[in-house]
């Protein structure tokens, strides 16, 4: 997570590597997808490989990887806030230009539906 003089934040970049199992197409799919979801970020790039192995298969549960990569996310955040000694809320993107419109493409290419 990148941000600019002003401390908004203008650039993310994550990358996930997720346990699928011995078949491919686990959580990886809505870990990406749901990451940086909520926000309009100028630049954002998302990497998600499913690591194959010797294990059953993981399994569907409503938005699988969705949780934890929403927590990661506002972990790195709060971690900044504190390094740039500012109340994590100031360093979110909370201000109506960088929160999602309704028209506004996620970083999956759907539309938000808000």
């Amino acid at each position: 997570i990148a941000p600019d003089d002003d401390l908004r934040l203008v650039a993310l970049q994550a990358g996930f590597r997720v346990d699928a199992g011995a078949f491919p197409g686990g959580m990886i799919g809505p870990g990406c997808m749901c990451i940086f979801s909520c926000y309009d970020f100028p630049n954002a790039r998302v990497d998600g490989y499913d690591v194959l192995d010797n294990k059953p298969k993981t399994q569907a549960y409503r938005a699988p990887g969705a949780t934890q990569a929403a927590y990661a996310c506002e972990s790195v955040v709060d971690e900044l806030a504190e390094k740039w000694n500012v109340i994590a809320v100031m360093a979110k993107p909370f201000s109506p230009r960088e929160l999602l419109k309704k028209v506004d493409e996620v970083l999956s290419g759907e539309t938000a539906a808000t």
